[in-house]
C-alpha cells in the first residue's frame, strides 16, 4: 500500500464551532433510482443540519435521518463513515 500526502492545516476554533469528518462514500451514496447524493447535496444537509442550536446529538440525527431518507433501500456501492466533533472550549 502507498502513502497518500496529507496536507496540515492550523484552524482557531470557537465554542461551538463543529468539524465534519466523512469518507468519499457518502457522497457517492445513490437513492434506489441510482441518482448519486452528491457534493453539493451533502454540504446543503451539512450547512443546515449544524446551523442551528441543537446540541451534536441532534446534528447528527439529522445527518442520519437525511441519508436513510435520500438512500431508502439502495444498496450501498462504497462504505461510508461520518462523524461530527464539536469545540467546547479549552479545558
Amino acid at each position: 500500500l502507498g502513502h497518500a500526502p496529507v496536507d496540515q492545516a492550523l484552524l482557531q476554533l470557537e465554542v461551538g464551532d463543529a468539524i465534519v469528518f466523512y469518507t468519499d462514500g457518502i457522497i457517492d451514496l445513490q437513492d434506489p433510482a441510482g441518482k448519486k447524493w452528491g457534493e453539493r447535496t451533502f454540504l446543503k444537509t451539512v450547512i443546515e443540519a449544524t446551523s442551528g442550536d441543537q446540541d451534536l446529538n441532534q446534528k447528527m440525527s439529522f445527518m442520519r435521518r437525511s441519508i436513510t431518507q435520500f438512500r431508502g433501500e439502495a444498496t450501498l456501492i462504497d462504505d461510508i463513515t461520518l462523524f461530527m466533533a464539536e469545540y467546547k472550549g479549552a479545558a
